[in-house]
C-alpha cells in the first residue's frame, strides 16, 4: 500500500522539547473523503519522523542510534534543524509579539501592536538562510504565546486580553465596559490572524514545496484531567468544532496541520489514552478534508500528529499500551 491510495496521510513526530461560515467545500461536520497531498513522504503510508537533538549523543557521548533500522525519516546528522524537518521558535521567525513573564512588551506584547512589515522581513530573511530552496520537509511554526480565538486566551493567557482592553481604553474612553471588549476582541483576532495568516502565506511562498503548519493547531481541549475518570469519553471540549470552524482562514493556508497527543503521566497504562488520541486525531482529519490547503478540492491536507517518547514533563517512557495507541492512529479516516 502506498500513500496515495489512503484517505488521509499519517506521520508521527517525536519531540523531547516543548514544542465559521460553512465551507464551499463541504459540511465541516461531515468531511468529505480526499486523496492524500503530495510530499516528500508520498510513498510512505505511516511514518515516524525524528524531532529530537540527537545529534549531541554523538558529539558528546559517542553514541550513534541507527534509526535507518526502524525506518525513521530523519534530518542529516540527526540535525534538530534540517531539510527533512525543522521547528521555528519564537525566536527563530521574524518579531512574533509576546509578553514576557516579567510582564514586558517584547515585539509590541500583542499582536495589534506587532511590525507586521517588519516581521515578515526578518522572517523571510531567516527562512532564506535556513532552508534550501528546493526544500520539500516538515516546517512547523512553534507559537504558545497566544492564541488566536479571544476566548481561548485562558488562564496565564488572560494577560493578552487585559492588554487589549487597555489599549482600547487608551485609544477610546469613552466606550462602556461592553464595548471596549467586544472592540478588544475584534481587533485582536482580526491582528493575530493577519500575523499567523501573513506567515504562513509567506512560508508557502518562498518554500512552496515544504509542508507548512503551527505546532498544537488544530486543539480539542480533551484533556484528561484525573487519574480515574468514569465519566471520561474523550470528546473534544463543548464548542470545540465551532471554534474551529472559525479558524478556516488558517486550516486553508496551512499545508499541513500538527495537532499535539502529548500524554499526561497519570494516562501510563489507562486506556482512556486511546480515546483522547483518536478524538484528536478525528477532529483534525475533519478540517483537513473540509478546508484544504490552497482551496484544492482534490487533496486532504496531510495531518502530521506530534508525539512524545515518555509522557509529558516526565523521563517515564511510553508503554506498550501507548504504542498500541500511535499503531492504530493510521486506521483512522
Amino acid at each position: 500500500m502506498v500513500l496515495l491510495h489512503l484517505p488521509h496521510p499519517f506521520f508521527l513526530l517525536f519531540s523531547l522539547t516543548p514544542l465559521s461560515p460553512a465551507s464551499p467545500h463541504g459540511d465541516p461536520h461531515n468531511p468529505l473523503p480526499a486523496a492524500a497531498a503530495d510530499s516528500i513522504l508520498q510513498q510512505r503510508p505511516f511514518v515516524v519522523v525524528w524531532n529530537l537533538p540527537t545529534a549531541q549523543c554523538h558529539s558528546r557521548f559517542n553514541i550513534h542510534l541507527d534509526l535507518r533500522a526502524f525506518d525513521i525519516v530523519e534530518n542529516r546528522e540527526q540535525r534538530f534543524l534540517g531539510q527533512k524537518m525543522t521547528i521555528f521558535y519564537r525566536d527563530r521567525l521574524g518579531k512574533y509579539p509576546y509578553l514576557s513573564r516579567g510582564g514586558g512588551k517584547v515585539n509590541g506584547g500583542i499582536p495589534q501592536l506587532s511590525d507586521l512589515s517588519a516581521h515578515l522581513s526578518l522572517a523571510l530573511s531567516q527562512m532564506s538562510s535556513s532552508l534550501q530552496p528546493n526544500f520539500n520537509g516538515l516546517a512547523v511554526i512553534d507559537w504558545e504565546d497566544w492564541r488566536p480565538l479571544w476566548e481561548r486566551n485562558f488562564g496565564t493567557k488572560m494577560e493578552y486580553r487585559r492588554q487589549s482592553k487597555l489599549l482600547v481604553r487608551q485609544e477610546k474612553p469613552d466606550l462602556s465596559e461592553r464595548e471596549t471588549t467586544l472592540l478588544a476582541k475584534k481587533t485582536f483576532e482580526e491582528s493575530a490572524r493577519r500575523f499567523m495568516g501573513e506567515t504562513l502565506r509567506m512560508g508557502v511562498t518562498h518554500r512552496p514545496e515544504g509542508l507548512w503548519g503551527f505546532y498544537g493547531f488544530p486543539a480539542c481541549y480533551n484533556n484528561h484531567k484525573q487519574k480515574t475518570d468514569q465519566s471520561y469519553t474523550g470528546r473534544c471540549h463543548a464548542g470545540t468544532e465551532e471554534q474551529n470552524d472559525r479558524l478556516s482562514w488558517l486550516w486553508s493556508q496551512s499545508s499541513a496541520l500538527y495537532p499535539s497527543i502529548y500524554l499526561p503521566p497519570w494516562l501510563e497504562g489507562s486506556t482512556d489514552a486511546a480515546l483522547m488520541v483518536r478524538h484528536r486525531l478525528l477532529e483534525a482529519l475533519r478540517l483537513s478534508s473540509v478546508w484544504r490547503h490552497g482551496n484544492d478540492t482534490n487533496q486532504a491536507t496531510p495531518v502530521l500528529p506530534y508525539a512524545r517518547l515518555p509522557f509529558s514533563h516526565t523521563l517515564t517512557f511510553l508503554n506498550k499500551v501507548y504504542i498500541y495507541v500511535v499503531k492504530k492512529t493510521r486506521l483512522l479516516k
